[in-house]
């Protein structure tokens, strides 16, 4: 566990983000799993980087790794899949997906959204957004849906 919490400290500090936004974007997408897989909605947690591989084999969209970085986003800055299940790749590239979709759209949900969904189908606050308000605030400071 501390090696996924200096992961999420150090991609904090090297691409200007919050360590605690961070950490609450990775515990929803994760529960903070460095081999977390999800493909189609159902979420698989492997006990090996092997085993997560062998997941995604031929699959076209999934979310792999600590911060389950899209299919979407490894196409876009051309990721190796592989290096997304080290915990300090992961949280590197967390953090540089969602300083870009901040650059687009400020310090806002719709950045969190953005890292979520993509640029194109960033929304202003919704349930993935909720979910992270109330990781990083406390349910009761954040809507719900």
């Amino acid at each position: 566990m501390e090696k996924v919490l200096l992961a999420l400290w150090l991609a904090g500090l090297e691409y200007g983000v919050s360590y605690e936004l961070l950490y609450s974007i990775a515990k929803t997408e994760s529960g903070l799993h460095p081999y977390a897989v999800n493909i189609g909605g159902r979420s698989c947690y492997p006990e090996t980087k092997e085993q997560a591989l062998s997941l995604i084999r031929g699959k076209e969209n999934y979310d792999i790794g600590l911060m389950q970085i899209n299919s979407y986003w490894i196409r876009k800055f051309s990721l190796k899949p592989e290096w997304l299940f080290d915990p300090f790749y992961s949280a590197r590239w967390g953090a540089y997906i969602l300083k870009y979709c901040q650059s687009k759209f400020g310090n806002t949900w719709r950045a969190v959204d953005c890292y979520h969904r993509g640029e194109k189908k960033a929304s202003f606050y919704g349930k993935y957004s909720a979910k992270v308000c109330s990781i990083l605030y406390g349910k009761e400071n954040c809507w719900t849906f």
